[in-house]
């Protein structure tokens, strides 16, 4: 892909549907070029889900395939299996926040409601959370009821209305209260010093996507 400079309206379009600097946005543009490919018969270039499961890898050290791909699904607003320009930067400005708000909750949510139904099912929790176990000497049956324990347990504490199934109202409440539970089926933001790490990329003269030097990402 193209490594020009993106456009000046495009970068101050987008710095004000984020809380990025300008800077910012533009590195940001710059690196989403990095991964982009041109499709054909698209009006612009676009990252799939392979390039994106590629970008977290490298960029954040993530190696569940499963939840990358969810990450992959949250970025992607229009649900047209890739992401654009736009929803790379306002998608990144709600990854790497590190404030607990209506966006960051939104996210999460959207990517544990692996159907994409408006709530996290006990099939979506199973699913989620099976892998979490490291299976020794293990019986069969134990290997099979475990999980669906643990799902009961999860189930009970996030369903606030009781209706079987976890709700976004039912998950912004319990996670308000105790934000630990955030990621309360399996990990899929970066850690800290990885977001910390990334920033510096944006904001650094050691930057792989840009030359300028903005001290901060965020406004």
């Amino acid at each position: 892909m193209s490594r020009s400079k993106p456009k000046a309206k495009m970068v101050e379009d987008l710095a004000k549907k984020t809380r990025f600097k300008k800077d910012a946005v533009q590195c940001l543009l710059m690196m989403f070029r990095e991964y982009a490919t041109e499709v054909k018969n698209a009006d612009k270039p676009q990252v799939d889900k392979s390039k994106f499961r590629d970008m977290l890898q490298a960029e954040f050290s993530l190696t569940d395939n499963v939840l990358m791909d969810r990450v992959f699904q949250a970025f992607d607003m229009d649900r047209d299996t890739v992401i654009n320009e736009e929803e790379w930067v306002v998608g990144f400005s709600v990854y790497l926040s590190k404030e607990l708000d209506e966006k960051k909750l939104k996210f999460m949510f959207r990517v544990y409601d692996f159907k994409d139904e408006g709530s996290i099912t006990r099939e979506s929790m199973f699913y989620f959370l099976k892998d979490s176990f490291v299976w020794t000497v293990i019986s069969e049956e134990d290997a099979d009821e475990a999980p669906k324990d643990l799902v009961e347990i999860v189930l009970k504490k996030m369903d606030l209305d009781k209706d079987q199934r976890v709700s976004y109202e039912d998950f912004a409440k319990v996670v308000k209260e105790e934000p630990l539970l955030l990621e309360f089926l399996g990990q899929c933001l970066p850690e800290a010093q990885c977001v910390d790490r990334f920033c510096t990329l944006l904001t650094g003269d050691k930057s792989p996507w840009t030359n300028s030097k903005p001290t901060k990402c965020y406004k």
